[in-house]
């Protein structure tokens, strides 16, 4: 559509209207109901805006468009931090986090198969190269896991409810000393992998 073509050639029925805003030309209905966003001063109809108990009108203040940019600057500038809210908010939903995951699995098991089929098929000689250079470079880590898989099987190793979060699934044994490869200490895989991942950011 022209963006100088004038709306006043449309008809629509009573409750009913065109608004031009960021993005284009937009069909909307009620167009009584208007409200300014605060952030980029565009009149828009509240559904527009997402739902705020504590205001007057029920709104937020900004429209969703200025919400989502806002939201995007402010991780830019507080990575840590929100990291570190992030993974407070795993921890203390834990249980809910990892049943709507089992619920999302199941629902999309298919979906995400082929996704990773397509994945490989798609990079298969990069993740052999990486794999294979992997293996190379972390030999004793993957020989303590090893023996570690190997004890669990045969009863030496009994794997014990998470020492962070308490969580009895998907338990890891971790070293904290390679060379001893059967001294470990349990972690969920979500544990597990937050630990690793703060020790490679203070490497």
């Amino acid at each position: 559509m022209n963006k100088k073509q004038s709306t006043s050639n449309f008809l629509t029925p009573p409750g009913v209207g065109f608004i031009t805003g960021r993005g284009g030309l937009f069909l909307f209905s009620g167009f009584n109901t208007m409200k300014t966003c605060t952030k980029c001063k565009h009149a828009l109809p509240e559904t527009f805006f997402y739902k705020q108990a504590v205001t007057k009108d029920g709104l937020q203040s900004h429209c969703k468009e200025c919400g989502k940019k806002g939201g995007i600057e402010w991780r830019k500038a507080n990575s840590e931090r929100h990291r570190a809210v992030r993974q407070a908010y795993r921890v203390s939903h834990r249980n809910e986090t990892n049943k709507y995951r089992r619920i999302y699995y199941v629902a999309h098991q298919n979906e995400i198969n082929e996704i990773s089929r397509r994945h490989y098929a798609e990079n298969r000689e990069d993740i052999v190269c990486y794999t294979r250079q992997y293996y190379q470079e972390h030999k004793k880590e993957r020989l303590a896991q090893n023996k570690v898989d190997s004890a669990k099987k045969s009863g030496i190793l009994i794997p014990q409810p998470c020492e962070n979060c308490s969580s009895t699934e998907n338990i890891h044994g971790h070293h904290d000393d390679y060379d001893k490869p059967l001294d470990v200490r349990w972690l969920c895989s979500s544990c597990h992998g937050r630990l690793h991942a703060e020790q490679r950011r203070l490497a």
